[in-house]
C-alpha cells in the first residue's frame, strides 16, 4: 500500500529547509516521490539551499526541485502567491504544505525575560502569522 500512495505526482513545498528538520524532510520526500514531482524549498540562506537542492537532485535526478531565498518572518500573501503562482495550474496527485519555519527565540533567556513587545512580535510573526498566510495561499491556488 505504501508503494501505492508514493506512486503519483507530488507537490511539495516546504519552509525552513535549508537546514535541519526542514531540510531532512527534503530529502525523505525527494528520496519517495515519483517521477516528475516538484519539490519547493524555502529558506534564509540561498547557498545552503542550493546546497540542498544539490543533494536532492543528486538522490533522485527524475524530479524539480525550486528554491526561494526568503525570510519568512515578514509574512506577506502577495510575496507567497507570487512564488506559487507558476504552479497554479500545474496537474500533481497530491499538494503537501510543511510549514517548518520557526524560532523558539533566544533561548540563553528564561521565561521572566522576554518582556520586549517588539521582539515577542518577531517571534509571533515567524512563528504563528507566517504559515497562517501561507496556508491560506496555498490553499486559494490549490
Amino acid at each position: 500500500m505504501e508503494e501505492q500512495f508514493w506512486n503519483r505526482r507530488f507537490f511539495i513545498l516546504i519552509t525552513g529547509a535549508s537546514r535541519g528538520f526542514g531540510r531532512t524532510l527534503a530529502h525523505i520526500f525527494s528520496s519517495k516521490v515519483s517521477k516528475d514531482s516538484q519539490i519547493i524549498i524555502l529558506g534564509r540562506n540561498k547557498e545552503k539551499l542550493e546546497s540542498v537542492k544539490e543533494e536532492i537532485k543528486n538522490d533522485n535526478s527524475n524530479i524539480s526541485v525550486n528554491t526561494v531565498n526568503i525570510d519568512l518572518a515578514k509574512p506577506n500573501a502577495a510575496e507567497f502567491q507570487k512564488i506559487l503562482e507558476p504552479f497554479k495550474e500545474t496537474n500533481y496527485d497530491v499538494y503537501i504544505l510543511i510549514n517548518n519555519v520557526g524560532s523558539v527565540g533566544d533561548i540563553s533567556k528564561d521565561a521572566s525575560s522576554f518582556n520586549d513587545n517588539e521582539e515577542l512580535t518577531k517571534y509571533y510573526e515567524l512563528n504563528v502569522n507566517s504559515p497562517i498566510v501561507m496556508t491560506s495561499v496555498f490553499l486559494k491556488l490549490f
